[in-house]
């Protein structure tokens, strides 16, 4: 119902790339299933073709919710990142804690929702945003930058809404008062077309176009 049956009830309600990221998780522990003979069919509907539908699936939930636990930790240490590049230390850990505790990270951070898998992939452009104020663009924090969009856009749409003035303010002069000389236009191009090849394959547009255009 997510990757392969359209019908009768095929969800479109999200991007495809935290379900490409559920997936992987979850790949390895299907292969030992099907290895060992507990997954000797497959099956659309309940029980599947599982030998022992309620302890795999059971399984298979504790993996993908380790998956939000391991993308909960990376936005913490990114929340840090980002901080100590424009400020230093001391707010770094400040920042990360307040993540850390914030009560909607906490709640993401242990369910299976796309929220904490757009808020991940988002930090890392995040943290190459920051560095380009410190430190000044470069095509690898660029691209870094549009990867980021992409996978972050692919997990969840309303990503756009983080990255579009981060691609606005990047066609402006330099920000930091050391310059005022514009931006190279060859890290700009490169960042917008890793944001696009990122974004195709993150949403599937490669492989099943018709079903993310129907998703937007």
């Amino acid at each position: 119902h997510t990757f392969v049956v359209s019908k009768p009830d095929r969800n479109y309600g999200y991007p495809w790339f935290h379900y490409f990221a559920l997936a992987s998780a979850q790949a390895p522990y299907i292969a030992y299933l099907k290895l060992s003979g507990q997954l000797p069919s497959v099956a659309v509907l309940y029980p599947f073709g599982f030998k022992d539908p309620v302890t795999i699936l059971r399984n298979l939930t504790l993996f993908g919710r380790l998956l939000s636990v391991l993308m909960g930790c990376g936005i913490v240490i990114m929340a840090y990142l980002f901080s100590r590049n424009l400020w230093d230390h001391r707010t770094g850990v400040l920042a990360a804690t307040l993540t850390m505790l914030s009560y909607l990270q906490v709640y993401f951070s242990r369910v299976g929702n796309p929220d904490v898998g757009m808020v991940f992939w988002s930090g890392f452009g995040l943290v190459a945003f920051a560095k380009i104020l410190r430190d000044g663009i470069t095509t690898k924090r660029a691209v870094v930058m549009g990867i980021s969009a992409g996978l972050a856009m692919g997990a969840k749409d309303q990503a756009f809404v983080v990255f579009l003035p981060l691609a606005v303010a990047l066609l402006f002069p330099r920000i930091n008062s050391r310059s005022d000389r514009s931006y190279p236009i060859k890290p700009l191009v490169y960042a917008f077309f890793a944001a696009c090849v990122s974004y195709l394959a993150s949403t599937g547009m490669l492989v099943d176009p018709k079903r993310h255009l129907l998703h937007v």
